[in-house]
């Protein structure tokens, strides 16, 4: 299998300074974490897992996230 893992990120002056993420992972697990700000993405293709205070959640093709400040979360797939 071949792992493709990156990630751009582009933080805007607008919207408080949300941050918009383009990335594509495979294969790739992240620890609880959290960001400063706002975050924003767009699952174009693919899934991803992801949980918030132990409730998980399986985010498909199409679908959007809004993650809020110093909202503690880990993904996986």
């Amino acid at each position: 299998m071949i792992e493709i893992n990156k990630i751009k990120t582009i933080k805007l002056s607008i919207l408080d300074g949300v941050e918009l993420k383009s990335a594509m992972f495979s294969n790739k697990n992240f620890p609880s974490h959290f960001y400063q700000s706002w975050s924003l993405a767009y699952i174009e293709y693919g899934s991803e897992n992801i949980a918030f205070n132990n409730s998980g959640f399986l985010v498909s093709k199409n679908a959007i996230q809004l993650i809020p400040p110093y909202s503690i979360h880990k993904n996986w797939q």
